[in-house]
């Protein structure tokens, strides 16, 4: 590789985003289990709602601060 990159902020954001993701899984888990022990079939809402909040895009992680990076004897 031509050159190093700080990589550092990309990579807490990547992280930061894992974070996220396994707290949304264990909202998912607790949603899934008052929803057998209740029969709340409304729950179901609760559960798509998690899934559909965003978290970060891998574009504006990676994609973007590598473009902005560039420069032409790079590319």
């Amino acid at each position: 590789m031509k050159n190093r990159y700080d990589v550092e902020p990309t990579v807490d954001a990547i992280r930061d985003m894992a974070d996220q993701l396994r707290k949304k899984a264990a909202k998912l888990d607790e949603l899934a289990s008052e929803m057998t022990a209740t029969g709340n079939l409304h729950l179901a809402g609760d559960a798509a709602n998690v899934v559909t909040s965003p978290v970060a895009y891998m574009q504006y992680l990676v994609d973007r601060p590598l473009a902005a990076m560039a420069v032409p004897q790079d590319c």
